[in-house]
């Protein structure tokens, strides 16, 4: 049976700075937010060196992983347009903490 010590976690090709600017400088409003926010969340797994798998190391890929899939679900609605749902969507649930 096989360890889960011995075996490797693969990660993602991780853009480099410079190709994050590049994408960050063509795009504006809260769609160009969100890209700052998902290429800090690529910078975490940056400096994600051990590739050892860890029960640990799993659950916080894992985590990382869903983020991840929630920043890309809020860009593909900025692309579709939805962006003015996703404000209101927001507000609202800004405004449903304060009461």
């Amino acid at each position: 049976m096989i360890k889960l010590g011995d075996l490797e976690l693969q990660l993602p090709k991780i853009p480099t700075d410079e190709e994050w600017t590049n994408v960050i400088n063509e795009l504006q409003g809260l769609e160009k937010e969100a890209t700052v926010v998902r290429a800090k969340g690529y910078t975490l797994l940056a400096a994600f060196n051990e590739s050892k798998a860890t029960l640990e190391r799993i659950g916080w890929l894992n985590l990382w992983a869903k983020t991840i899939v929630a920043l890309e679900s809020a860009l593909s609605a900025f692309k579709e347009g939805l962006d003015w749902t996703l404000t209101r969507t927001y507000t609202a649930n800004q405004i449903s903490r304060l009461t």
